[in-house]
């Protein structure tokens, strides 16, 4: 028998709390389609889960952290790995490439799909990679804010993360701009609207 990750408890209780909110924002606002809700719940769920994997594994008790706590000296240059490409060997050396290369890839992947569906005007090019550049950083940003101001080093600030988010992203509209020729999206577009 599995059992449910504890952490995943409280990200469902704030993704239905956020869902709430944002279904009564749409409702009383903006009267969109039911259609439309369910592309909009669907995103919402895809923020949280980039929020779980990126940001809520942070590992209080793990024997490195355990030791910063009691000396509480922060050696900033353990939070950066500015070495292009170094994270990426290192995974494939360890056979980790999977979780580490992959997983990064298909992050960001799916964000300009959901920017598109999203979005009541066709977005260039330019927007989405500028835009997923940003979330890039964002998330590379917040975690190591999270990792200094808790003293907690769980994560840190990757070069390789940010290119590989970034080819995602790039991959993500390379498939989008291959799919939106063919006629069965634009007829999805559609009934979406």
């Amino acid at each position: 028998m599995t059992s449910i990750d504890p952490g995943l408890i409280p990200i469902f209780i704030l993704y239905l709390f956020i869902l709430a909110i944002i279904f009564t924002i749409k409702i009383i606002f903006l009267k969109s389609h039911t259609k439309n809700k369910i592309i909009t719940a669907l995103f919402t769920l895809y923020i949280l889960l980039l929020v779980k994997v990126v940001i809520c594994p942070i590992k209080f008790f793990r024997q490195e952290n355990q030791q910063i706590f009691q000396t509480l000296h922060i050696n900033f240059s353990s939070y950066f790995q500015l070495i292009p490409f170094k994270t990426i060997i290192d995974a494939f050396e360890k056979g980790i490439w999977i979780i580490q290369v992959l997983g990064n890839i298909i992050l960001l992947f799916p964000l300009p799909f959901f920017l598109d569906l999203l979005s009541k005007k066709p977005k260039s090019n330019t927007f989405f990679l500028v835009t997923g550049f940003l979330v890039c950083i964002s998330i590379e940003g917040i975690q190591l804010l999270i990792d200094i101001i808790f003293i907690i080093r769980s994560h840190v600030f990757d070069i390789d993360d940010i290119i590989l988010n970034f080819l995602g992203i790039i991959l993500g509209i390379f498939l989008l701009r291959k799919i939106q020729s063919l006629k069965i999206y634009t007829r999805i577009k559609e009934i979406i609207r």
